[in-house]
């Protein structure tokens, strides 16, 4: 499985980089997990939007899924040109509302809503959604193929009474705040580096990559951190990065 970083930041995008999407690839299977703000212009350089099998959102926070509105009217063109006759998978929370209702309306996806203890198939993909803890209803994801899987975070404080997978082969996890504002981090309903690295020493992946960094810190920062924090693989998520796993 491949994973390449579209964006990585929040809660808005660097100059030349993006927020939260995150693409990943398997034999014939290609997943978009996220889109948030700036994301559609990484995704195609990256790929066409008719590539896409899917499409999840952890939950619906601006730079989490934002620019699939983009998406929406590439497909929206592709339909009435006769290029695509049938709507792109998009797998997504059922809350807040207003905002499932709309999606679900939409020609452009086929929606189904995300939901703990219900495995989904995308070709040669499994997936699999995890309740995390934030301001909205967010899903941890865990997507599992053949050799290798991957657990995304999303947004979440840290909380042992959460349920988490075993074992992955990389753990994506979100690391918004360092260790020393890790009481600040929870009442944000984020994490720190102190956090996942404890998230990290439960699940026990191969390899932990650090993501959704704020601006005022620096992946020097979080690397560092990491490395004191932590006793396995890591890395830190850079637009463009790939990840082979």
């Amino acid at each position: 499985m491949k994973l390449t970083i579209l964006g990585c930041n929040s809660p808005f995008p660097n100059i030349d980089d993006a927020c939260s999407g995150y693409l990943l690839e398997n034999n014939d299977t290609t997943i978009l997990m996220d889109c948030g703000h700036s994301v559609f212009a990484k995704l195609k350089s990256t790929k066409e939007i008719n590539q896409l099998d899917a499409v999840i959102i952890s939950h619906f926070h601006p730079d989490h899924y934002v620019d699939l509105y983009a998406i929406k009217y590439v497909i929206r063109a592709a339909m009435q040109s006769g290029l695509r006759s049938e709507p792109l998978p998009l797998f997504i929370p059922n809350e807040p509302h207003d905002i499932f209702a709309y999606w679900v309306k939409s020609k452009e996806f086929r929606v189904t809503p995300l939901e703990a203890n219900r495995e989904y198939k995308i070709k040669s993909m499994q997936i699999s959604a995890y309740a995390m803890k934030h301001p909205l209803p967010v899903w941890g994801i865990k997507v599992e193929s053949e050799n290798s899987s991957i657990f995304y975070t999303g947004d979440t404080v840290y909380d042992e009474t959460i349920n988490l997978p075993q074992n992955v082969s990389l753990l994506l996890g979100e690391a918004s705040f360092l260790a020393n504002d890790s009481a600040l981090a929870k009442e944000a309903g984020h994490m720190s580096t102190l956090d996942l690295a404890n998230m990290a020493g439960r699940i026990t992946p191969q390899l932990l990559v650090a993501t959704h960094l704020w601006p005022e810190f620096s992946p020097e920062q979080i690397a560092g951190e990491l490395k004191e924090l932590y006793r396995g693989d890591y890395a830190v998520a850079k637009s463009g990065k790939e990840f082979v796993f």
